[in-house]
């Protein structure tokens, strides 16, 4: 009833218009204890960018402690560690340098040299790290109540593939835990044997597969892939597979994309030199991460430029692959975006849902745009013209009403499956980190210069001025923006101190919430019709 009580109290001072910073919940502070260790948080910023964040709201992340057995340096380094939140016991200890690494006859390196955490909804989590006296990389992953385990390693046998593993590169994650990595492999027991490149993947129900391997065939086309080890591609939330890829043959750019079905069943989306809808050939096809994504459906967006008459790239457009439709051209360049004197001129799809709402970065062009650079966001839902989310000088939305943000520069957008988005966006000095609420209105989630009060304790705020902060935005499973609409971010502040939060200033409120919602909507017209009788 106290904590209610706070609550409502907090809500007749927001009926005032007064700014409150309400919306955040305060993980850990630097000085708080390090489970699992003898010492205390010291740095969340020598790790990566930022923690992740489940479905469930919790977060993983990386951090420096120290105390009497944080020790430095070499491969008795102790320093750093990988924790994540439990329903049960709050957070755990998930690995540490230093201690040994399962599967392997070595410790772990200090875990700077470390991929961001992956963190799905049922609570395993799962990173790529490096091992400390051979420096061999290699994915481990926790599952929720279980032990560490080793899912790849480099120079060891994986005996499900008939395959020793040579070389792997960076990981993705999907939403139900499985994993894809490059890898450089030759066949177990054969160590003259020539290497090949190839995508392996793992998930805890269907175990090992491969994904493509160099010089296998390309569905589609009478040729086959090449320089596979460096295909981009995107693992989706259902664990399949959006790859863009090299073709063999006399065409030196013939290359083309393709989206994995099934395990194994990789459909043909779009190649080069095929006639595109709207007109043209295709002449560059974007890749995943640059301008071409897949969602939880089956769909497929991306950009590419027509070959024009003298051979080279022409028009720029998006075009989108539905399994049932086709292929078909829904904006191009010359498009007028709404705003006057302004048509689109190039475009990157970053990110689409299940429900087929993408967004995208694009610049513009025409006599609003007096030559500068236009970089813009927009969102273009299924069946709509695109709606804008920001645009290069134009303001942005922050906590005080009197005082806008201009952004210069736009981090890459991201959607969630309830059609939430959230960005950064930045100047030269300083930076922040907005998202949309659930009606769709720009919501600040966090700003440089901006005040953050980290207190659990709402009677007793504690008001600190955001110097840096990092957050991750991205859709591999290893995100700091959930289907819920909560953001994740690291903090440090202009005294020195710093922390992890979880923001739901833009999320879908929980039941109790909206209650509390409701209630206050009810105290703050009764206390306007109180102060309206009062002025009679």
């Amino acid at each position: 009833m106290r904590r209610q009580s706070l609550v409502v109290a907090a809500i007749l001072l927001a009926c005032g218009h007064a700014v409150a910073s309400g919306g955040l919940r305060t993980v850990v502070l630097a000085g708080a204890p390090a489970p699992g260790t003898e010492s205390v948080f010291d740095d969340f910023f020598q790790g990566r960018q930022g923690p992740t964040l489940n479905e469930q709201g919790r977060v993983s992340f990386l951090a420096f402690s120290s105390g009497p057995d944080s020790v430095c340096c070499g491969t008795g380094d102790t320093r750093s560690g990988w924790w994540r939140e439990t329903p049960v016991s709050g957070l755990e200890l998930v690995a540490r340098s230093g201690d040994p690494a399962p599967g392997t006859d070595d410790r772990f390196a200090v875990w700077t040299q470390s991929s961001r955490p992956f963190f799905t909804e049922s609570g395993d989590t799962a990173a790529y790290s490096f091992t400390g006296s051979n420096f061999r990389r290699g994915v481990w992953r926790r599952p929720e109540g279980g032990d560490l385990q080793r899912i790849f390693y480099e120079q060891s046998p994986l005996h499900e593939l008939g395959l020793d593993v040579v070389f792997l590169g960076q990981p993705a994650a999907d939403a139900q835990g499985g994993i894809t990595i490059d890898a450089s492999a030759r066949p177990i027991g054969q160590p003259d044997a020539a290497r090949v490149s190839t995508k392996l993947h793992w998930n805890p129900t269907d175990g090992y597969r491969e994904v493509v391997r160099n010089g296998s065939p390309a569905p589609g086309t009478d040729q086959r892939f090449s320089e596979t080890f460096s295909i981009p591609y995107q693992l989706g939330p259902t664990g399949r597979h959006l790859l863009w890829a090299m073709l063999d043959g006399p065409t030196a750019k013939s290359h083309g994309l393709w989206f994995e079905q099934a395990p194994g069943d990789l459909r043909l989306v779009a190649r080069t030199d095929e006639t595109a809808p709207g007109g043209g050939d295709f002449y560059d096809i974007a890749r995943p991460g640059l301008g071409a994504v897949a969602n939880g459906a089956g769909e497929v967006a991306f950009s590419a430029s027509i070959g024009d008459s003298g051979g080279g790239a022409g028009e720029r457009g998006i075009w989108r692959e539905d399994p049932n439709d086709g292929l078909r051209l829904v904006v191009e360049q010359g498009d007028p975006t709404g705003e006057p004197g302004a048509t689109f001129r190039s475009f990157r799809p970053t990110d689409m849902n299940s429900l087929g709402d993408m967004v995208f970065q694009a610049a513009l062009s025409g006599p609003s745009t007096r030559g500068e650079n236009t970089e813009s966001i927009w969102l273009l839902r299924r069946g709509e013209v695109p709606q804008k989310l920001g645009r290069r000088f134009q303001a942005l939305p922050t906590e005080d009403p009197n005082r806008n943000f201009l952004p210069e520069f736009f981090g890459t957008p991201v959607i969630n499956e309830r059609g939430q988005i959230a960005f950064g966006a930045s100047t030269v000095t300083t930076g922040g980190l907005w998202a949309t609420d659930p009606s769709g209105e720009l919501r600040l989630i966090v700003r440089q210069g901006g005040l953050l009060d980290v207190s659990e304790d709402p009677s007793t705020p504690d008001l600190r001025e955001v110097n840096l902060f990092g957050a991750i935005l991205d859709r591999d499973g290893a995100s700091g923006f959930n289907e819920r609409g909560e953001v994740a971010f690291a903090a440090r502040f202009t005294d020195g101190s710093q922390g992890i939060f979880v923001s739901s200033i833009a999320a879908i409120p929980e039941p109790a919430s909206a209650g509390l919602g409701m209630l206050a909507l009810a105290l703050c017209s009764a206390a306007d019709r109180r102060a309206s009788r009062a002025q009679r």
